[in-house]
């Protein structure tokens, strides 16, 4: 990516300069373990944005971050960076930033990331 290109939402800081890709989004979440992906709060950059997003599309990343709440690992209440899922291809990271029903998410390829 281009020093130019951020992501207009989502957890933008956590994304490292050198990714090919990324995308990142401000998801809806409760403590019960919801995890609701809003269609306008969400935005990706970079030259393999496809790749990024099929990928994506494709792991439980979604299923991870619900068990993480279930199991108070990420709260709602709470402000901690956590890794929400991470495989050969992917990075996603996020914090709710203690903001009661908000959680900021960010992911990226890892292929070129050192």
């Amino acid at each position: 990516m281009t020093s130019q290109e951020k992501l207009g939402w989502g957890a933008a800081h956590l994304v490292p300069e050198n990714a090919s890709a990324a995308w990142g989004a401000r998801l809806i979440i409760t403590q019960a373990g919801d995890v609701d992906i809003v269609g306008d709060r969400q935005h990706a950059v970079g030259d393999e944005i496809d790749a990024l997003l099929d990928h994506l599309n494709s792991v439980p990343w979604k299923l991870s971050l619900s068990n993480m709440l279930k199991a108070y690992e990420v709260s709602t209440r709470e402000a901690a960076e956590v890794t929400v899922f991470e495989d050969n291809k992917i990075l996603v990271r996020g914090n709710s930033n203690a903001s009661h029903g908000y959680f900021y998410v960010a992911a990226w390829l890892k292929g070129d990331v050192a």
